[in-house]
């Protein structure tokens, strides 16, 4: 009896499971045209266009009450919503009409991306110019500064000056040269500043990257490399015609310096209330008194940095005509070709 009991209870849970079934499905309410507004307003646009499309078979009405009262409203949409709800319509009555809206908000949504992107390339050429070569100019300058100074430090003089003996033995410019070419460290200068190109074409490859996913959804790996020469100097006629100079200048130094070094006080005291026995004494060593005053009273530039000025000076100079130009040439035209690339994978993808 136990048995027969619970066989009847079993029975009885299917009974009120199908009972309660078949009361939801009386309680649903049927989709028919007086109601189809108010179904379709709480679903998205995508999600309408998925029904209808669905269900279009079913409902004799949806045809046209989709196309009169719902279709025109969805022409309104987003470009992405659109081509979400051109691909639903595939197939419908409104696949040629929904095409067309779908193709215009695409020419729409191409156009003002690639306003931006234009625009994103001028901003990228400017902070180049404007930032970043300013930067390269700077640091070059310092190396090539820092250079020059040890090759004019080992030509004119050195701990103590004590190199200044050899001008008397035939020093000259074959020396200098001997010094540029151990010195000077071209090679250095195109590593550097090639850096700085990577480093800024590497962080506009990011962005365009980035800029690309958030469009498309799509993710690549850009590299923008561009054909950079590399620095050569070599030594200007203005360059060794200062350094003649300066060889002559030191060649006579050695043989007044102990009359400079005599004369500037004798002058100073003598401007200040000194006796004219001593003007006279130091007329008769061919020294010009009045340029040794004026040479002391103006702090004249001393010839070591007179030729350090004309040497970084004409460097920076050759750098700026053969790298610099180069550079800033083959930076422009990277970042208009990438980011055209950049235009066509959006408009390949959309």
């Amino acid at each position: 009896m136990p048995e027969v009991n619970m066989r009847k209870l079993f029975y009885l849970i299917l009974v009120l499971i199908f009972a309660a079934s078949c009361g939801n499905r009386r309680s649903e309410v049927p989709f028919t045209k007086e109601n189809a507004m108010q179904k379709f307003l709480e679903m998205s646009p995508e999600q309408g266009a998925s029904f209808y499309a669905k269900n279009r078979l079913a409902y004799s009405f949806l045809d046209s009450f989709y196309r009169d009262s719902i279709f025109p409203a969805v022409t309104n949409c987003s470009y992405n919503e659109l081509k979400n709800i051109n691909t639903a319509l595939k197939n419908t009555p409104l696949t040629g009409i929904a095409e067309v809206y779908f193709d215009e908000a695409r020419k729409m949504y191409l156009k003002d991306i690639h306003a931006e992107i234009i625009n994103n390339a001028h901003l990228q050429k400017q902070v180049f110019e404007k930032e970043v070569m300013p930067l390269m100019e700077i640091e070059l300058n310092s190396m090539v500064t820092d250079d020059m100074e040890n090759v004019i430090d080992k030509y004119a003089g050195g701990f103590l000056n004590y190199r200044k003996l050899e001008f008397f033995f035939g020093k000259d410019g074959k020396d200098f040269k001997e010094l540029w070419k151990k010195y000077v460290h071209v090679q250095s200068y195109s590593e550097r500043m090639n850096k700085y190109v990577e480093a800024y074409l590497d962080s506009i490859c990011k962005f365009q990257e980035d800029y690309l996913y958030s469009v498309t959804g799509r993710k690549i790996n850009k590299k923008l490399r561009i054909d950079i020469p590399y620095i050569s100097i070599n030594i200007s006629s203005d360059i060794l015609g200062q350094v003649n100079e300066f060889t002559k200048g030191e060649k006579m130094a050695m043989t007044t310096e102990l009359i400079k070094d005599y004369a500037a006080p004798v002058v100073i005291g003598a401007l200040t209330g000194g006796v004219g026995s001593v003007i006279y004494e130091i007329g008769n060593t061919s020294y010009d008194v009045y340029d040794l005053y004026q040479e002391i009273e103006n702090e004249e530039v001393e010839p070591e940095e007179q030729l350090l000025s004309v040497c970084v000076e004409e460097i920076n100079d050759e750098i700026k005509k053969q790298y610099f130009q180069a550079v800033q040439h083959a930076v422009m035209n990277g970042i208009e070709n990438s980011n055209q690339v950049l235009y066509n994978l959006i408009l390949f993808a959309l």
